[in-house]
């Protein structure tokens, strides 16, 4: 059935093979992940991070569909829900040139806490997607990675109120006194009124306790 040339049949066909957990069903289905029709290739993406445990190193190394939200927080759920799962060290799919594949590994590193790839983020503050950036602005918030500060500060000008929004998270985590000043001005500036009311919200944060 998976070499049907009807897709429902291949969807059909990949569905139950993944529901009886068929492994030796795993290279005929990972055929599919970049399938033209785009219901047997999210099937076939799920099937093969689901079957096999090199299934996610495959389906990064070769995804050339962008890679839906919903489609991220089901392979996610895949993963953490196997307690035996080895992860992989997702920065190595940082260097993909399918950008949801980067924006997917930002998500990945970020879930799983992997910490060395702090530095790495830093490349991403300039990327020419917004997605991108916010995803690595999010990750150096929930890292509490403190070089960044002075990175995330030289991109804030240029950024769109939602990025903004998103560094001022970020100081929130990782800034200090050294940064009230700056972020005060903000607060004065900024056309937007929730750009300002949040910058005010971090400095509140960060004032020292008299």
């Amino acid at each position: 059935h998976l070499e049907s040339r009807k897709w429902d049949t291949v969807s059909r066909a990949i569905s139950e093979l993944t529901e009886m957990q068929v492994r030796q069903a795993y290279d005929a289905i990972k055929e599919h992940v970049n399938s033209k029709n785009s219901v047997v290739r999210k099937q076939a993406q799920l099937a093969t991070v689901q079957l096999k445990e090199e299934g996610i190193q495959f389906f990064l190394d070769t995804a050339r569909y962008p890679i839906s939200q919903w489609q991220q927080v089901k392979i996610l759920e895949i993963l953490t829900s196997n307690p035996e799962f080895n992860v992989p060290s997702f920065r190595d799919w940082l260097v993909s040139e399918n950008q949801d594949v980067v924006l997917f590994a930002l998500r990945l590193i970020r879930v799983f806490r992997q910490m060395d790839a702090q530095q790495a983020l830093l490349m991403f503050l300039n990327h020419k997607s917004e997605r991108i950036q916010v995803a690595a602005v999010e990750c150096i918030g929930d890292f509490k990675y403190d070089p960044a500060r002075w990175s995330l500060r030289s991109i804030y000008e240029k950024a769109s109120t939602e990025l903004k929004i998103h560094i001022l998270d970020a100081l929130q985590a990782i800034g200090n006194t050294e940064d009230i000043s700056w972020l005060d001005q903000q607060t004065r500036v900024d056309a937007s009124f929730l750009v300002r009311s949040k910058a005010r919200l971090v400095v509140n944060t960060l004032q020292p306790v008299v």
